[in-house]
């Protein structure tokens, strides 16, 4: 009843940072220009456009799909399907992109993966996709526009900055496994005293023995430097069509622009997303469009190009998502059979 509460509060929030966004972009400039530009839009490079997001959603899944398959071999492609779905529906609806992962960490955890290969898994395929989108975000410092140049570099190296320390962190978990188990003894020692929780000797072991589990899941996953630069190879051709989409969507508007200049600026505003504290960077990731592309047309195309780009990379991802929860993979059912 909780989570239920929890989820329809976070919806709630999403719906209205949405609504005043858009009120407020919609009342500074003439909608019904907009409209027709909206109108006019060439189908056939919608179509390309909307392609790209389906090589990225796919991508996205065999991604998912490797790394869960070389540390739990009976994972099925329903599964893994279904968590990057479900990904894309709680990570717009929450601050910094945070829900997915919990998400993903129950329904492993459901399919019967043990919580720290599914950990591991996740932290894991964080580290690459941040890695991957820095990688991205500094190429771009080459395909800047002229306009605000200096304030868009100190917002770069600022977010990359941000990235790093999250990254220190999860590589802080993944490779020192001593210090974490000095943290945890600590914390759950304060719990213990403050009555929180009880019998310390075995809770103590419970996270011991998860952080060893978690620590061997992640050598069997790094010991072999081709699966890595396979992963890596895989997110860049993932990202580039994420960002390529919007190449096509200039396109559809008859706009003609360089397409590693587009693919490139367009990371930057996945990486400024992050740092957002609006669910799913609402507000944050239009402005960062608006300013990056205002000299390429007039604010009204720019604003069309937006509203098109942000439908079919991220509401049509949301419901297209939420239509997965009514799937229920093989994994999902013979657990509930052993039940």
């Amino acid at each position: 009843m909780k989570k239920n509460k929890k989820t329809i509060l976070n919806i709630s929030i999403t719906l209205i940072c949405i609504a005043a966004i858009y009120y407020y972009i919609f009342s500074k400039h003439n909608i019904a220009v907009i409209e027709s530009y909206l109108k006019g839009i060439n189908y056939k490079w919608l179509t390309y456009a909307l392609l790209c997001i389906l090589i990225y959603v796919f991508t996205d899944i065999v991604i998912l799909y490797l790394m869960t398959k070389r540390l739990y071999e009976k994972v099925s492609v329903g599964l893994v399907s279904k968590a990057v779905m479900g990904l894309y529906v709680f990570n717009n609806i929450t601050p910094f992109f945070t829900g997915g992962f919990p998400y993903q960490l129950y329904l492993y955890n459901k399919g019967g993966i043990p919580i720290s290969k599914t950990s591991n898994i996740i932290i894991t395929r964080n580290i690459l996709y941040q890695l991957v989108l820095i990688l991205f975000s500094i190429i771009a410092l080459n395909y800047l526009p002229n306009h605000d140049k200096n304030l868009i570099i100190l917002l770069i190296f600022i977010n990359i900055l941000a990235q790093i320390v999250g990254i220190a962190f999860q590589l802080f978990a993944m490779f020192k496994p001593k210090w974490c188990k000095k943290v945890s003894k600590f914390i759950i020692k304060y719990l213990v005293k403050i009555k929180v929780i009880r019998n310390y000797e075995s809770i103590n072991s419970k996270v011991n023995k998860q952080i060893d589990d978690f620590a061997r899941c992640n050598q069997e996953i790094i010991k072999n430097r081709f699966f890595i630069l396979k992963l890596i190879l895989v997110q860049i051709v993932s990202f580039f069509f994420l960002f390529l989409c919007v190449f096509y969507i200039f396109k559809g508007f008859s706009i003609e622009c360089n397409t590693l200049s587009i693919v490139f600026m367009v990371s930057c505003i996945y990486l400024f997303g992050f740092v957002i504290p609006t669910p799913g960077g609402t507000g944050g990731i239009e402005g960062t469009f608006i300013l990056l592309f205002k000299n390429v047309a007039s604010s009204e195309i720019i604003i069309s190009i937006m509203l098109v780009w942000r439908f079919i990379s991220c509401y049509l991802l949301i419901l297209l998502g939420s239509l997965s929860f009514l799937y229920k993979p093989k994994d999902l059912l013979a657990k509930q059979t052993i039940r």
